[in-house]
């Protein structure tokens, strides 16, 4: 994950949401992941673990809940978020799967939009880049071919996320990239939520400098815990929605093209 985290509750807040992901993570994955030394990580982990969020061994940390067997809300799961601004989700795709040319070679993040999206492109001659493993099995048997990364499998998503996976991507070219987030703000830009989601995602913008957003109109006006991406360096939106007064300036001022997606 690209940045410094600053703020200590702030990064606190980030070194949490990775050990509910994880369950446990080594201090080095947690110093990468926020971007601090790891004399700065076991700070921190002393702080949480005095107010009962972590539980510290040694080399890393587990999330509390984890280590002591109590039960944590579940994740939805992908058929749960497929199901989710379905006839949106479906337009933005249409759209989208027109900006792709026949030989490009496409980036493809973890969400659920891609998957819809990917269902568009599999009759197409193109190379497809990802973490999704819906998006493989929505290619399969189709003209477009796939390069997966290795990694850690998040089972609620179906997605491959960790070192290795970034590091598997960091060579690789492509002509475009499509992603989703968990929110889009007018002040804040686009942001999401898990922190391990987020380092793919930007390890797939540095493949291509065509990136483009694809989001439905439930997430417009939400903030998330991790900044993902400036508006500045997102070509384009693909939206079904319809942005208010201060969204549609911003995203007039940073030059992102709306693209707007009919049903």
């Amino acid at each position: 994950m690209s940045g410094r985290t600053g703020l200590p509750r702030q990064r606190q807040d980030v070194i949490q949401s990775l050990l509910r992901t994880r369950r446990f993570a080594t201090v080095r994955e947690l110093a990468s992941a926020v971007g601090v030394s790891e004399m700065t990580v076991r700070r921190d982990l002393h702080t949480l673990q005095s107010d009962g969020h972590v539980h510290r061994v040694f080399g890393g940390a587990h999330d509390a809940n984890a280590a002591h067997g109590v039960a944590t809300i579940p994740e939805q799961r992908v058929s749960e978020r497929m199901a989710e601004s379905r006839e949106a989700k479906t337009a933005i795709a249409r759209t989208a799967a027109a900006l792709v040319r026949d030989g490009d070679t496409v980036g493809l993040d973890g969400s659920t939009t891609a998957v819809h999206l990917a269902r568009r492109l599999r009759g197409r001659a193109i190379t497809v880049v990802t973490n999704n493993l819906s998006v493989v099995d929505e290619l399969a048997g189709g003209a477009a071919s796939d390069f997966v990364p290795g990694g850690i499998l998040r089972e609620t998503t179906r997605t491959l996320l960790g070192d290795t996976t970034v590091a598997a991507l960091g060579p690789l070219n492509a002509d475009i990239v499509f992603f989703s987030c968990t929110g889009l703000h007018a002040a804040a830009g686009i942001s999401d939520s898990n922190v391990e989601e987020v380092a793919v995602k930007r390890a797939l913008f540095r493949l291509a400098e065509r990136r483009v957003a694809l989001v439905d109109g439930s997430k417009f006006g939400r903030l998330s815990l991790l900044k993902l991406i400036d508006l500045d360096d997102v070509e384009s939106l693909v939206t079904e929605a319809l942005p208010d007064a201060d969204l549609l300036r911003a995203l007039n001022a940073s030059g992102t093209r709306i693209r707007h997606a009919d049903g």
